[in-house]
């Protein structure tokens, strides 16, 4: 059986050797009986990828590992296939030459925050897919939550007195402080706790699919654009159970908040949001699926591969006891002819048990002002 596997966004190659590893695996799982001879999958592999210097590497591998004989590497963007010759071939070829299943690994720390559905789409798009491909992730789904750190808010605003520009060294012109506090950052968080569980802000999903569309027709018109308006209610206990937000939840730090907020009247003060994912990578048709995660409710242990993302509050806001956190946040897109750009925005008010507003953030990074994606 030939199946073709096209790995976008290949880098240095490991997801190449995964896809040949399941290959290998699944021929040798298979059974084989007198009446039955042995089903062996054929692979057709193409790794694409439009780094230069990883293009190199990639066909460094294929001229020395003999597993690499059945891989054919592109240098190209994904999004632009019809731009390669053998991709247009593929493309303007017939149908049993397309793609079966799609792997790729553009997950950010909040899922869709380097650029996974924008590219994923653009590769659905070119017209490479079968009707029957498979995408490797399936679906991600963002989450947030508040936290308590004056550490990492000490930190983001030190960046203020970075150069902006780090090629101009240290005698560059300073980020500035409203930058510095607009900007999402990858934080490893250590001196921090998570207030509340965490809630989903957003999902997608690859191929995007519609009825009565063809799979390259389906992503047409698609709007990358989301909104989630969050409240995380006065009942702050089994969010520290979560720790710092980077790790599985451990319900023997819910109870010792629990102990706590009986003794104490005093409020928390946060300092910015965590956001998370969790990303089903394959879901088979009786219900199996594959996950992996930093989401604290579904944690995969050992996942060293993504830390939380820092969305900081220019002014810390105190929450008084009892009180909730209301939370907006926007993925935000303005696309262009020569590319585009893709932000966040984000807000928080606070609210007394009574339900006044108590407290209120401005809009951070209104119109991408301060920190934007390119696409």
């Amino acid at each position: 059986m030939n199946v073709t596997i096209f790995v976008v966004g290949a880098g240095r190659g490991p997801l190449v050797n995964a896809s040949l590893d399941a290959v290998e695996n699944v021929n040798r799982s298979t059974q084989t009986t007198e009446n039955d001879p042995k089903i062996s999958i054929h692979p057709t592999v193409v790794a694409v990828e439009k780094n230069q210097c990883a293009v190199l590497y990639l066909q460094s591998l294929k001229a020395h590992d003999t597993r690499w004989k059945h891989v054919t590497v592109v240098e190209c963007d994904m999004r632009a296939a019809n731009d390669d010759p053998f991709l247009f071939s593929i493309i303007n070829g017939p149908d049993t030459n397309k793609v079966d299943i799609v792997v790729s690994e553009l997950l950010g720390s909040f899922g869709c925050n380097e650029l996974s559905p924008e590219c994923l789409d653009g590769f659905q798009r070119s017209g490479l897919m079968k009707e029957t491909c498979i995408s490797i992730p399936q679906s991600y789904r963002s989450f947030i939550t508040p936290v308590t750190s004056m550490k990492l808010h000490s930190e983001v605003q030190s960046h203020a007195f970075f150069p902006s520009n780090a090629s101009k060294g240290p005698g560059g012109e300073p980020t500035g402080m409203m930058q510095a506090m607009e900007t999402p950052y990858v934080v490893r968080s250590h001196l921090a706790s998570q207030t509340h569980e965490e809630q989903p802000c957003w999902e997608f999903s690859h191929p995007v699919k519609k009825a009565d569309f063809a799979i390259k027709d389906a992503v047409e018109g698609i709007n990358n654009e989301r909104r989630a308006e969050l409240i995380f209610t006065g009942d702050r206990c089994c969010g520290f159970a979560f720790g710092s937000g980077y790790g599985k939840k451990n319900a023997t730090l819910g109870s010792m908040a629990v102990s706590i907020q009986e003794r104490s009247s005093d409020g928390t003060t946060i300092h910015g949001l965590l956001g998370t994912f969790s990303c089903v990578l394959y879901k088979s048709t009786s219900g199996r699926q594959a996950m992996i995660s930093i989401q604290p409710s579904s944690f995969s242990v050992g996942m060293f591969s993504w830390f939380p993302l820092f969305f900081p509050l220019r002014d810390p806001l105190f929450i008084p006891c009892g009180g909730s956190v209301h939370c907006s946040i926007w993925r935000k897109i303005e696309a262009s002819n020569g590319g585009g750009r893709v932000w966040y925005e984000w807000c928080v008010r606070i609210t007394s048990k009574a339900n006044e507003i108590v407290a209120i953030s401005p809009v951070h990074n209104p119109n991408g002002r301060s920190c934007v994606v390119r696409l």
